[in-house]
């Protein structure tokens, strides 16, 4: 379902930012993701699979990661539809039920409660616009998102490892001027020379041509050069007090991504060898609420669920090469969240570049990697936007 949402997630971008910016100020909102409300996605698939609604019990999603989509059909409504929209707060759109995709606002925390308390931005929160083309919107106050190469102090480890997948590794690595240090868990294989390359972050690993490092060297140990980037994508900076305006490079804001050529001298080369993933899954076959795991080499083992797909997101990057620091305007992308929710954060600085995997016991399937923080959330691009636009340099590259 996440490739239909990042089509209409494209599709309504320019009419929801100039909406947003006419009622809210671009300057007051960092970003917005769309997603599908949970009680409908369960009703909808329990009647896919011919099975009373079992609120995404672990057989359940382990029998939805087996099974190819179903055809998402976003006319079907639940019986009890419009009663759970009244409950929810979602209201009433042309006095008929919304739609069951949601519209999520970022609001930037800086700008809403910044020096002397509230803005009086809050104080017109009733004239916001509360629905866009029947979709519901839903405001959110949070910090602005930055790069997840920058530490911070947020620690919350997961100790219960019994369904994680073995070798999966958490390398630090990184650039020395200016020092980074990101996580690396896997490496891509080209195939016809067989030179093995490391998948991290751009803003981690630098332009073509950089020298990196193990571990990264803003952690300031010894470290040892384990080779160079050989290929990088990230997203346009975000020009002064403006919008994030993808119409003269529609797609520059999907990736965050380089390529390290690795020296096969490195004595811990053979860690990435080792497929931290067997399949790539693609776009299409990626789902709101699937189960993941992250391996950052900060907060460790996480178990995760993916969220939804960002509309664009402001993301803050700092210097890594360019000459340029600062916000990074990007679009289809995708969040993800802890198994209960927003409850606390599943990321912090240093887990830049960890391959977010699902893992059904058999297979481990590399969805994407992490790219920045926002709020209790991480935000992430999808591998297989990835790898088709490193295969465009490197055509022969695969899965190790």
């Amino acid at each position: 379902m996440l490739y239909e949402m990042v089509a209409i997630a494209e599709e309504i971008r320019p009419g929801l930012q100039e909406t947003l910016h006419s009622a809210v100020g671009h300057d007051f909102v960092h970003g917005a993701s769309l997603e599908v409300d949970r009680y409908w996605l369960e009703s909808f698939l329990a009647r896919v699979a011919g099975r009373p609604n079992t609120l995404f019990s672990d057989p359940f999603r382990c029998w939805l990661s087996r099974h190819d989509p179903p055809k998402w059909d976003l006319d079907y409504r639940p019986d009890d539809w419009g009663e759970y929209c009244d409950r929810s707060g979602y209201g009433r759109y042309d006095n008929e039920s919304p739609e069951p995709l949601l519209i999520r606002v970022f609001l930037d925390q800086r700008s809403v409660l910044g020096a002397g308390g509230t803005h009086s931005l809050l104080t017109n929160e009733p004239e916001w616009p509360q629905f866009y083309e029947g979709y519901p919107i839903i405001y959110e106050i949070a910090p602005p998102a930055v790069a997840a190469s920058i530490r911070c102090l947020i620690h919350w480890p997961w100790s219960d490892a019994a369904d994680l997948s073995p070798n999966l590794p958490a390398v630090s690595v990184g650039r020395v001027d200016p020092a980074t240090a990101g996580t690396m868990t896997g490496a891509l294989r080209d195939r016809t020379t067989g030179k093995l390359f490391g998948v991290g972050c751009a803003h981690v690993l630098g332009v073509d041509g950089t020298q990196v490092f193990c571990p990264g060297p803003y952690e300031g140990r010894a470290v040892r050069s384990i080779g160079q980037t050989r290929w990088h994508s990230i997203a346009q900076l975000r020009q002064e007090s403006g919008p994030c305006n993808f119409e003269s490079a529609p797609q520059a804001g999907r990736l965050d991504a380089a390529l390290v050529e690795i020296d096969p001298t490195w004595a811990d080369a053979s860690d990435l060898s080792q497929p931290a993933a067997e399949e790539l899954r693609s776009v299409k076959h990626m789902e709101p609420y699937n189960l993941v795991q992250i391996n950052g080499k900060e907060s460790g083992f996480v178990r995760a669920q993916i969220a939804g797909v960002g509309i664009w997101k402001r993301i803050w990057v700092p210097d890594f090469g360019t000459g340029f620091g600062g916000e990074r305007c990007f679009g289809g992308v995708f969040g993800v969240m802890g198994l209960n929710g927003d409850l606390r954060p599943i990321g912090q600085g240093g887990d830049s570049g960890a391959w977010i995997i699902d893992f059904d016991g058999c297979s481990r399937r590399w969805n994407g990697i992490v790219i920045g923080v926002l709020g209790h959330r991480t935000v992430a691009c999808f591998a297989d936007y990835l790898l088709r636009e490193a295969q465009s340099q490197f055509p022969h590259l695969g899965l190790t």
